[in-house]
């Protein structure tokens, strides 16, 4: 391959890369707490009543070549958990999942052979969750 087209497609894919995975901007709301481990955060359907709401969260997750939709769900919400543990937050509930359509395409391929493959981009998950704190005390959680 050209030596002068190597460099700018290598850019493209690392930016391709960058855009599979995103965490954004954590909205908070409450006081943190002291970080806990990723295993200490609860997954919820419904916020816990008698609890402090930390902060608001939301994550992409796009590696749509190596994950099917539930693993990109699963990947995200593990990403969430460990956002919200990092706040000190106990409690995970997920507000909103979306799926999101990108246009435009992936390349890829042998760039020695100069053989290049241009496939749709594939849809992500995008992820909402408010993470909470609540007290063990009173309620037989560990602490």
């Amino acid at each position: 391959m050209n030596k002068l087209f190597a460099a700018p497609l290598l850019l493209l894919a690392a930016m391709g890369l960058s855009a599979c995975t995103s965490t954004h901007v954590p909205e908070l709301v409450g006081e943190p707490r002291e970080p806990i481990k990723r295993a200490q955060v609860l997954l919820e359907k419904e916020p816990p009543a008698n609890a402090e709401l930390i902060v608001n969260l939301s994550t992409t997750y796009a590696m749509a070549i190596r994950s099917d939709d539930d693993q990109k769900l699963e990947d995200a919400i593990e990403r969430l958990r460990a956002q919200a543990a990092q706040y000190g937050a106990n409690v995970l509930v997920i507000t909103r999942i979306e799926n999101v359509r990108m246009s435009g395409q992936s390349i890829g391929g042998l760039y020695g052979n100069d053989t290049l493959t241009a496939v749709d981009a594939a849809p992500y998950k995008k992820v909402e969750a408010s993470a909470y704190y609540r007290s063990s005390r009173g309620t037989g959680l560990p602490k």
